[in-house]
């Protein structure tokens, strides 16, 4: 034991003296009993190990159900378990080119963030696509958005194909946050499973999704 102290004041007295970064690893135990933070992807292994989860399409975590996963098996997309609505328009009151114009993953929560920030001045009484993804609060997960197109077809292939996601029947189409022009923006027809371009005004579903 006194080896081990000696050790450690031996790297404080070297962090303090020379202001260097220092990290040391160590291999460390705990009992059925702690707490592990389910919002650090955190579990315990059957040793008592602390390992970081790794997750798989259709499990239900951090606020939804996961229909992508990173290579690195620790981040993701969840989706809610419901739609917000089955008819809302895209836009707000006027049609306005908003340039939230990615289709990519990883780009549905930054066209979300450009169309409501252009969109609400208009009138911020009224509700539209992108808004009621960012209003929603679930899950205590504030921070929803309105999937690209390339995230919405991640969402039909890996959730609505295997029969997942709880989606009504008969199949709807789903607005993107991906948009084409002033006048139109990409939606995603769940009967078909092709992304299409619509006029910012008709009436389509919405399920709001986020990153973890």
């Amino acid at each position: 034991m006194k080896f081990i102290l000696f050790i450690i004041q031996f790297v404080l007295v070297t962090h303090i003296a020379f202001g260097q970064e220092m990290s040391v690893d160590v291999a460390v135990k705990i009992n059925n009993l702690d707490t592990v933070i389910e919002g650090q992807n955190l579990v315990v292994g059957s040793e008592g190990q602390i390992a970081i989860k790794k997750y798989n399409i259709g499990d239900m975590a951090h606020g939804g159900i996961i229909f992508y996963i990173d290579p690195t098996g620790n981040h993701g997309l969840v989706a809610d378990t419901a739609d917000l609505t089955n008819g809302i328009i895209w836009r707000n009151q006027s049609t306005i080119r908003t340039n939230a114009v990615s289709q990519n993953i990883g780009g549905g929560k930054i066209n979300t963030i450009l169309i409501s920030s252009l969109q609400i001045p208009e009138d911020p009484n009224e509700d539209f696509a992108a808004l009621i993804c960012l209003k929603l609060d679930k899950g205590n997960y504030g921070d929803w958005f309105l999937p690209s197109s390339d995230e919405l077809m991640l969402l039909y292939n890996n959730l609505h194909q295997a029969g997942l996601g709880n989606f009504p029947f008969p199949n709807l189409s789903y607005w993107s946050s991906s948009e084409v022009d002033q006048n139109h923006a990409l939606y995603l027809n769940f009967s078909t499973g092709a992304i299409e371009s619509g006029t910012k005004d008709i009436l389509l579903a919405v399920r709001p999704v986020r990153s973890f």
